[in-house]
């Protein structure tokens, strides 16, 4: 079951089982005003080993600057 938990005035956190598993909140800063929310997915299991993930390409942005692991920009 889903519950609401106001943690300010029209914002919310959505629970279910007692775990947050989201958010809604009025954005009155937006005109016209809106409902936004987001959802959090809860993995079960064991997160996947960073050296098992190094043959994978690096993302590149900004003319062909990576970006590292450490989420720092590299050249």
């Amino acid at each position: 079951m889903l519950t609401l938990r106001p943690i300010g005035q029209n914002d919310y956190n959505v629970r279910e089982a007692g775990q947050t598993i989201g958010r809604i909140r009025y954005a009155g800063e937006r005109m016209p005003g809106a409902w936004l929310w987001n959802i959090q997915v809860h993995l079960t299991g064991g997160l996947t080993n960073l050296e098992d993930t190094s043959h994978r390409a690096v993302p590149q942005c900004c003319d062909g600057v990576a970006l590292g692991a450490s989420n720092k920009v590299t050249r």
